[in-house]
């Protein structure tokens, strides 16, 4: 499995920075660190990290961590760090071919699910997720398994060969346009590195033909104890557990002498650097600026003050995004839009990036204002009111991420240790580390801003880059003209941006509270056991007011407001005005804020308010804390009552429609497209707007359907649920905002005369389709199978078609992935709906070689047609009820949420736990039987096959 961007704690613990600025760094203040991790090195040189955890009793975590990726690579082994780690999974001393997972099977932790690995240019990781701690000789063979992973991965000839097939598959997946244009950028951000020349999965023709010895070269040569560091973190002994890792791992030797890892180094450019990237299947271009800068050394990042480096780099990402904004609000930008962000290129450098999309097509224009709003923020950097206005920002997002973090996993510490072994941060103390920030951000002035950028964003080390079609009129300009530019707007004159501070919202309304009627206890036994009590109120105004309080610890209020309507309350003429009118719900604004001002306003005060529709309801959704009610309640109570959309925001939107008509709907939107009307009766939702549709597009419509969907609140039901929310906390507010709402009355919203019905309706019948997709490079088949069967919805189906989809997915990783090296991965999924009816839906989906499609396809039946005759084996059942049992105890906390379960009863669905352990047990082979065999005689069966034409 290649690199996944692998979170670390939260997103922000990648610490980086600059060269230092005017105080230098103080190294008596050290940034800290979680005492509880039982740290340090066997005799063999292997490092170790344990830490007890109490968020999942009974199970933990096990992880090896190699500092070794594929930048280690020799020419002739480029993609062998990736085959390596699958290799792992394909028979190691101790547990020869399926032996590893098939025991971690049995044991309920599930390959793919609790058991998986990746590989990035400087390091491979594997994990052993949610390993259950209930028997101690269990914990010993999991430990085994990651010695093993250390140093005994077996890499049989045949072993290998097999594996080929998946490897070219998992190369095959990645051939799309975008993925392609991403690895082009990539490059360019480390052209003249070791980075552009190792990207981690490889050469196919090495993958195809590489000696497998010369695999085993590799493995030998970088995987050992000096550069290993095993990571277990859950309900453990840390020191008793480390005792039996110091007698697993006794038999690796220290290596003596070993290779020397090199971290390779990242050279600046000799000048401005120049690339550009065209593919005719690219619909958007951009022009990006890239200005590289150091992270701070390894002893830099142990102090707080490297926190203030980072986040100076972040300020001026928001700051620049709001002046973007601001400028093409006015009209007044040569491009369309602007985009900065700021991110690593591992350890290499820090990338601050400007990202312009064109106005007209004009890449060149594009270009010149990216460059006007980079040369003005180098000259004149920010005003004190930018700045504050960026820290309260920042100060409420961090604030927001320490909640969400008040109760880390495992995977959360796991990562920091991760990051500590691999890049040498620190190894956090979450709830210290989210402290700092605060510190750091208070700290920052705009003497400290202009210092940043002064010794960092500058001309030199600067990437230019241009993608697109390649196709006139997005062409890009010539590497002469580029630099006379440049050159120009450096010597140009120029002013400081005009910055005034929007971001406060006027509410003006004089509102008296409202007395209430009193409130009912609800009963709901569908939620009973996690849920302290709910009380409903009915208002004046035709609303009704539902509060829960959740026992979930959690930290944030929800809130959703519904009402039937949606695409059901208009007829068939409305349906493109209504996709307009949902696609353009971010663009609304009130308060006297415009739009951007409005969504910044929401942040920094750690709200959010946002309206939503789908086919059948209207909807508000929201999110607060308790140390933020009244700024809440307000924002809701102008958003109802005053919003506006943003004139230019819906002119850009329109622009953005008429192109995406004119350029023609990609095949891949084609093909998805037929796959609906494959599937389902004819509905107008399933009809593709068109150019004609543009004259919905106005600011009359927009704020027409706003005020029949949402500027009357009457038979909405609002729901909050909140940890410890008593109703006597949230009544004043209710009392005074929402019952003020404008509302008429209840009687319309439950006449059935005025909805139409937009359900979907499944067509009876087998039917296949098969497109061929031109002047489409990619060279992978997509293969998806929607095997369909009405039945009841009750307990036992429910999980036995949970039952009947993991045994699949099991089955066709054998079958298809490991016999076969058809597709890197198959999924599979079963959901049933409750509306128009009951009914199941089991799909299957892969990618494929065009050559292999029919071959797996006959896969796919095989195997369901063999549960359907014989059943799934009672080894099978087994496994799947372990697995099941593991995720009942881990994930039933996650799904104690009322709400959507009580929106849900309030439709007239049926609410099932999947989860409860009685009803697993109660779920047999002839069940899992009986899903598969009605899947199979009903023969609802819908084949959708998209392949790019043969050239």
């Amino acid at each position: 499995m290649i690199k996944r961007f692998f979170l670390i704690a939260v997103s922000v613990i990648f610490i980086t920075g600059s060269a230092f600025g005017q105080n230098g760094y103080d190294s008596q203040v050290k940034i800290p660190t979680d005492k509880q991790f039982l740290t340090g090195k066997l005799s063999n040189g292997l490092t170790y990290y344990i830490r007890k955890t109490d968020n999942q009793p009974n199970y933990a975590d096990f992880y090896i961590v190699h500092n070794v990726g594929s930048l280690q690579e020799e020419p002739n082994q480029r993609g062998l760090a990736h085959f390596l780690e699958h290799m792992a999974f394909n028979g190691t001393k101790n547990f020869p071919g399926k032996n590893l997972l098939n025991s971690l099977t049995k044991n309920g932790v599930k390959f793919g699910t609790n058991v998986n690995a990746f590989t990035s240019q400087d390091r491979t990781v594997y994990h052993i997720a949610a390993v259950p701690m209930n028997r101690s000789s269990f914990t010993d063979s999991v430990i085994l398994m990651i010695h093993d992973w250390s140093s005994f991965i077996s890499c049989e000839p045949d072993e290998v060969n097999a594996e080929r097939g998946v490897i070219m598959e998992e190369w095959r997946r990645s051939d799309d346009n975008r993925t392609r244009m991403m690895s082009a950028l990539s490059q360019m951000e480390q052209h003249s590195s070791r980075f552009a020349e190792r990207r981690v999965i490889g050469l196919p023709e090495i993958i195809e033909s590489f000696n497998p010895q010369t695999l085993v070269d590799y493995y030998h040569k970088w995987y050992r104890p000096d550069l290993q560091a095993i990571v277990i973190v859950g309900d453990v002994d840390p020191k008793e557990i480390l005792s039996r890792v110091e007698k697993i791992f006794s038999d690796i030797p220290k290596v003596e002498n070993g290779a020397v890892r090199i971290d390779y180094p990242m050279p600046k450019n000799e000048g401005i650097y120049i690339g550009k990237y065209a593919d005719p299947e690219l619909k958007a271009s951009a022009t990006r600026i890239i200005a590289r800068y150091p992270v701070p050394d390894k002893a830099q990042l142990q102090t707080i003050e490297a926190f203030k480096y980072r986040m100076a780099g972040e300020l001026i990402v928001d700051m620049m995004r709001v002046r973007g904004n601001d400028k093409s609000q006015k009209n007044i930008a040569g491009y369309k839009n602007l985009i900065p962000t700021v991110g690593d290129t591992y350890y290499a450098w820090r990338n601050f990036r400007l990202v312009a999309t064109p106005k007209d097509n004009n890449l060149e224009k594009a270009f010149i204002g990216v460059l006007q709003d980079y040369e003005q923020l180098r000259r004149y950097g920010f005003s004190v009111d930018e700045i504050d206005d960026a820290k309260m920002s920042a100060k409420a997002k961090y604030t927001k991420e320490a909640k969400k973090m008040a109760k880390p996993t495992n995977e959360n510490y796991v990562n920091i240790a991760v990051t500590n072994f691999t890049r040498q941060e620190p190894l956090y103390d979450i709830q210290g580390y989210y402290k700092s920030i605060q510190k750091a951000i208070s700290e920052i002035t705009p003497e400290y801003i202009k210092e940043f950028i002064d010794k960092n964003l500058h001309y030199e080390n600067m990437i230019v880059a241009f993608s697109g079609s390649g196709v006139a009129p997005l062409t890009h300009p010539s590497d002469e003209r580029i630099n006379f530019l440049i050159d120009s707007v450096k010597n140009a004159p120029s002013e400081q941006f005009n910055y005034v501070s929007k971001v406060k919202l006027n509410f003006t309304a004089k509102l008296d509270p409202v007395k209430l009627n009193d409130p009912v206890k609800v009963e709901c036994p569908d939620v009973a056991d996690f849920v302290e009590d709910i009380w409903q109120v009915e208002l004046n105004n035709g609303v009704k007011v539902l509060v829960i309080n959740n026992k979930r610890e959690n930290q944030f209020i929800r809130m959703r407001a519904v009402r039937k309507g949606g695409f059901s309350s208009e007829p068939d003429t409305m349906i493109p005005a209504m996709r307009m009118f949902k696609g353009n719900s971010g663009n609304f604004s009130a308060g006297g804020m415009k739009k951007d001002n409005f969504v910044r306003y929401q942040n920094n005060n750690g709200i959010g308010v946002l309206y939503d529709l789908d086919h059948n309801y209207d909807m508000w959704k929201g999110s607060f804390t308790k140390e933020n009610f009244d700024a809440f309640f307000k924002t809701l109570y102008v958003d109802v009552t005053s919003s506006e959309i943003d004139a230019k925001s819906l002119k850009l939107y329109k622009e953005a429609f008429i192109k995406k008509m004119k350029d023609g709907i990609g095949a891949e939107q084609q093909f998805k497209d037929s796959c609906n009307i494959l599937e389902y009766e004819p509905n107008a939702l399933l009809k593709r707007s068109t150019l004609a549709d543009t004259s919905f597009i106005t600011v009359k419509g927009m704020q027409e359907l706003f005020a029949k969907h949402f500027g009357d609140v009457s038979g909405f039901t609002f729901v909050f649920e909140g940890s410890g929310l008593k109703y006597a906390d949230i009544a004043p507010y209710i009392s005074k905002y929402i019952a003020n709402l404008p509302g008429k009355s209840t009687a319309s919203a439950s006449d059935p005369a005025k909805f139409y019905d937009r359900q979907f309706y499944i067509k009876d019948g087998k039917d296949e389709l098969h497109y061929i997709a031109k002047d489409f490079s990619g060279s992978s088949t997509t293969v998806g199978i929607d095997m369909i069967a009405k039945m009841k919805y009750d307990k036992i189906n429910s999980i036995a078609s949970k039952f009947l989809s993991n045994i699949l997915r099991d089955r066709y990783i054998k079958t298809i992935r490991e016999e076969r090296g058809g597709s890197y991965h198959v999924g599979v999924t079963s959901n049933f709906y409750q509306k128009p009816y009951n009914y199941l839906v089991c799909t299957v989906d892969f990618e494929t070689n065009p050559k292999m499609v029919d071959e797996l396809i006959d896969c796919v039946w095989t195997e369901i047609k063999d549960i359907a005759k014989n059943g799934p084996s009672e080894k099978e059942i087994e496994n799947i009820k372990k697995f099941y049992y593991k995720v009942t105890a881990q994930q039933q906390e996650e799904y104690k949420q009322a709400m959507p379960i009580i929106i849900s009863l309030m439709d007239g669905n049926k609410y099932i736990n999947n989860l409860e352990t009685s009803s697993i047990d109660a779920v047999n082979a002839k069940d899992v039987k009986k899903i598969a065999k009605e899947l199979l005689k009903q023969n609802i069966i819908k084949t959708m096959i998209f392949e790019p034409e043969q050239k």
